[in-house]
């Protein structure tokens, strides 16, 4: 949480400071939102478990109910990842925007804009893959076999949730709460990465 408080503090004016491009991508940024949704997730373990407790039956309803909360936990997560790694792409939008692999949009070959037009998957692709990505839009802690794969499991678990898909109902607490974990050293890890504002 302290990391991203921080974060929202030292990023939500940087005109001046950083390049017209990042600071006008950033500063669309809803930090209070990142704020509250961070504070949800990290509080999941007590209050996630807590309404799971209190529908320990056997009965399908509380089961739906059961699987519905952990989905909730899943797509929270979700957020919180795209946030972050569109923040990312946004800081380093220079050198994304020269780089020969970004990804572009049909035949146009216009740039993707990573604050707005791609994917989560596109997203997780580009900064983790060793061709792509060039020099600071390469995220370190993605080429982490452990982080790329938790990143595509929390996007794959965030995009399952759909009525008609009954893909959920192996998600656990367990599993859940073991991902919450790996969360803020990967925001750890993406921030080591970017311009230190002391420098500003």
């Amino acid at each position: 949480m302290e990391l991203t408080e921080q974060f929202a503090y030292d990023w939500n004016d940087v005109r001046g400071w950083a390049p017209d491009t990042a600071a006008n991508r950033i500063s669309k940024s809803n930090f209070d939102l990142l704020i509250e949704y961070t504070r949800i997730i990290e509080s999941w373990n007590e209050t996630g478990n807590l309404l799971i407790e209190r529908n320990s039956s056997d009965s399908e309803e509380a089961k739906d109910c059961n699987i519905a909360i952990i989905s909730l936990g899943y797509i929270i997560l979700g957020i919180i990842l795209e946030f972050w790694l569109r923040a990312f792409l946004s800081v380093f939008y220079e050198d994304y925007i020269v780089d020969p692999c970004r990804y572009k949009t049909g035949t146009s070959k216009k740039s993707k804009d990573p604050a707005n037009d791609m994917t989560l998957a596109e997203l997780i692709n580009y900064c983790s893959d060793p061709v792509k990505g060039i020099g600071s839009c390469r995220l370190h802690v993605l080429n982490d076999s452990t982080y790329r794969d938790w990143a595509d499991r929390i996007r794959r678990r965030r995009n399952a949730v759909h009525s008609f898909q009954a893909k959920t109902s192996s998600f656990t607490v367990k599993e859940l709460s073991d991902d919450i974990e790996h969360l803020q050293p990967f925001i750890y890890g993406l921030i080591f990465q970017l311009p230190d504002p002391t420098d500003r």
